[in-house]
């Protein structure tokens, strides 16, 4: 019987590795498959969080409510959905459907050099003048407001000490530009440019697009997505500098929205 099973089972795998070895499905797969992955792992991540501040707190809803939107607590949820993700996307492919992703895919090589750096500032300074015309005229075609206010994923209402600051900052500025770039412009680019390299840097930065859920913010994070697939595939084949880019505009968005915004509060 055992051995029944474990024939069907890998009878189902071949059946898996034909199917995603065909282009069409290859990119379909990749298309809907981190979508998925992101919502799967913004539910558990959700789930996690409350069923443990449900235990800490218990019979203390004030307790449960003040901690649910502190500082402390979003730095774990946002490590933890990114960890998720990260995981979802190497791991169900790979185990599941016994797909290859190498460190080559995911072009996390060697250690980061000046060029990556140059490269980096280069590609922030393009995407920022490109997005920005864009911006001028497809809010009209488009129909969103350009100026729409971020989302933010801190209150900052509730920051008011440097240690908030500094989680913030952290999870903004460095966790949060490791992590999406391993899973877009590494594990996800890597696999879709193995069909198609076009498709894959319009594909992967519709997606890195989307996620932001935003349109204003999409535009400007689409057009930084195709500019970094094209420095890793052009010039460098890894994803150092879009690590970089990535951390360049996060971190003067993290200025603009919390460290200017709350110093224009207390000088209000």
């Amino acid at each position: 019987m055992k051995n029944k099973f474990k024939n069907i089972f890998l009878k189902l795998q071949k059946k898996n590795d034909e199917m995603l070895s065909k282009k069409p499905l290859k990119i379909i797969f990749w298309t809907i498959f981190p979508i998925l992955s992101y919502f799967a792992a913004s539910y558990f991540s959700a789930v996690i969080i409350r069923l443990s501040l449900a235990l800490i707190f218990w019979n203390n809803d004030a307790g449960y409510q003040s901690a649910a939107s502190n500082t402390i607590t979003t730095t774990i949820y946002s490590a933890l959905f990114l960890g998720l993700m990260l995981a979802m996307v190497y791991f169900i492919p790979t185990k599941l459907f016994k797909q290859k992703i190498s460190k080559d895919d995911i072009a996390l090589n060697g250690v980061i050099t000046w060029q990556d750096l140059g490269l980096a500032i280069l590609g922030f300074i393009a995407s920022m003048i490109i997005s920005g015309i864009l911006l001028e005229f497809l809010p009209n075609i488009l129909h969103f407001d350009k100026l729409q206010v971020q989302d933010l994923v801190f209150q900052r209402s509730g920051m008011i000490h440097s240690w908030q600051f500094l989680l913030a900052f952290i999870s903004i500025v460095i966790i949060a530009p490791v992590f999406e770039e391993l899973i877009f412009r590494g594990i996800i680019y890597g696999q879709l440019r193995k069909v198609n390299i076009p498709l894959a840097i319009f594909i992967t930065s519709l997606l890195f697009g989307f996620v932001h859920f935003q349109m204003n913010v999409g535009v400007t994070v689409f057009v930084m997505s195709v500019v970094m697939c094209l420095i890793r595939e052009k010039w460098t084949q890894t994803i150092w500098s879009g690590i970089v880019i990535h951390m360049i505009k996060n971190g003067i968005a993290f200025f603009l929205l919390y460290v200017l915004q709350t110093i224009q509060f207390f000088q209000a």
